[in-house]
């Protein structure tokens, strides 16, 4: 009997050899899904990245515009009166007043013309900076959160939720709102007019 009893009962060193296995196997499957919890949390970290950088980067880019131009126009301004002096020499030279006031009055009016010009082009770039702000705002993750909305998520792999088919009956959620969040759970849903209870 004892022999029939060995070969039913495995032995102690069999099973704390399956029982290390089990649990080496457990160790290795739920690194791996703490590994795959931080990716999806990356993943979402990145979605929700700042609206304002692009705010930020378009400011800079339109103070770098606005540089340039300014440069463009006192370069312009510089070549202009460069021009003007000499032609005033080449007038002073042959004694024409006349055409010297003339071109007095030319040059007042390119230079008013010019920075008409330029404060229009600075104004539509403002507004138009203006305009994307407020887009970039309504945009924003925390504008949205802010209208009343929340995002849910399971827990606790803090999956984003976006269909009811995602979560069963008495599972935890986390609601992401605009001023802090909420811990959950679920009662019933409804999936296409059809409530599970």
């Amino acid at each position: 009997p004892s022999a029939a009893a060995e070969l039913v009962v495995p032995k102690k060193a069999d099973l704390i050899f399956r029982i290390q296995e089990f649990d080496l196997a457990l160790v290795q499957k739920m690194h791996k899904q703490i590994q795959l919890s931080r990716k999806r949390l990356e993943e979402i970290l990145h979605r929700l990245k700042d609206p304002r950088k692009k705010w930020v980067d378009q400011r800079l880019q339109l103070d770098d515009l606005t540089q340039r131009l300014i440069q463009r126009m006192q370069d312009r301004l510089v070549s202009e009166h460069e021009r003007v002096s000499w032609r005033t020499e080449n007038l002073h030279a042959h004694s024409p007043l006349q055409r010297l006031s003339e071109y007095k009055e030319k040059i007042d009016k390119l230079r008013n013309n010019i920075l008409k010009l330029y404060e229009l082009y600075i104004s539509k770039k403002r507004g138009a900076c203006q305009g994307l702000e407020a887009r970039l705002k309504a945009l924003s993750p925390m504008a949205v959160l802010n209208r009343g909305y929340s995002i849910a998520r399971t827990l606790p792999s803090g999956n984003v939720i976006r269909d009811a088919d995602q979560v069963g009956i008495g599972d935890g959620l986390d609601l992401l709102l605009a001023r802090g969040n909420l811990k959950c759970r679920v009662e019933r849903k409804s999936t296409d007019g059809k409530t599970d209870l």
